[in-house]
């Protein structure tokens, strides 16, 4: 799906069976159940034992999923790259994370390297038509809205620093550059978070906007050093300031031996309970499901 001369967009719906009722995320969070997820989050910790409750086969490739969104019981959206050797094309390929806010879904196109170039889109799940809304000097990868001021928040590559841009200022008219309202440095040296959703402001949290991240990181492996080590985790974040206000470890790993947080993620509540989904494998994805035992 292109914007001629800007951007091509490799976004994926993918549908599978499932028997529980799933409410989304996008819909509940604004309703008061992202307090019981974020009630339900604190109370995790390295000493969680997971239950695996679904494994839900999804068909076609999936190429590289990046970023995962449930508008339903059978329907997810997932951002995937796609490597074709073409004769030319777009800079701007590779897609980031992805959020939705109940009417739009929100990801991020980038050149495949940091320190580079970006464009914010936006897509209705009706028409899955991109449209552009500003463009960054920078890598960015994980994206996610808060409606109740019309911010925009996104993380580089790495997640190493977070940019704030707001809908309710002008921008500048794509393909020209927006400077952000402010950068933020991400305080924590954990996991570089890859797809991320915002939960709302939270009353337990001093009504602080969060959000919940997943990520790996790898660790070591240079002259002199431990060999290397991958860690995958999730996190609830501080949308402002970048501060980790819990971290989990995510150990499991899929049957083709990927880390389970490698690439996206999403959750939700499932008859009163917290539920993660991961899709790690690419090429040929497998979506988990776990429950905290």
């Amino acid at each position: 799906m292109s914007v001629p001369g800007l951007i091509t967009l490799a976004t994926d719906l993918v549908s599978a069976t499932m028997k529980p009722l799933l409410h989304s995320l996008a819909a509940v969070a604004f309703a008061g159940a992202s307090e019981e997820i974020i009630r339900q989050f604190a109370a995790l910790d390295r000493s969680t034992a997971w239950n695996l409750v679904e494994k839900i086969e999804f068909e076609g490739p999936t190429w590289e999923p990046e970023g995962i969104v449930r508008l339903g019981a059978d329907r997810y959206f997932v951002s995937a790259g796609e490597c074709l050797h073409l004769q030319g094309g777009d800079l701007e390929y590779h897609n980031g994370g992805l959020d939705y806010d109940g009417t739009y879904l929100w990801a991020t196109l980038s050149e495949y390297r940091p320190n580079s170039t970006a464009t914010l889109v936006r897509l209705r799940p009706s028409t899955l038509e991109p449209e552009p809304i500003l463009r960054v000097r920078d890598h960015q990868g994980g994206i996610v809205h808060d409606l109740s001021t019309g911010e925009l928040t996104t993380l580089n590559w790495g997640s190493r620093r977070a940019s704030q841009w707001s809908l309710r200022y002008p921008v500048e008219p794509v393909p020209d550059f927006t400077t952000p309202l402010a950068t933020t440095r991400n305080p924590s040296g954990w996991i570089d978070y890859q797809d991320c959703k915002f939960l709302g402001r939270s009353k337990a949290l001093d009504s602080r906007a969060v959000m919940a991240c997943g990520g790996i990181a790898d660790i070591g492996g240079g002259d002199g050093q431990q060999a290397k080590v991958t860690i995958g985790g999730i996190a609830l974040v501080d949308v402002l300031t970048m501060t980790p206000l819990i971290q989990v470890p995510i150990p499991m790993v899929t049957e083709q031996g990927a880390h389970m947080a490698k690439n996206p993620f999403d959750l939700a509540l499932v008859d009163g309970k917290l539920r993660l989904y991961f899709l790690p494998d690419e090429e040929h994805s497998t979506l988990y499901v776990y429950e905290a035992r």
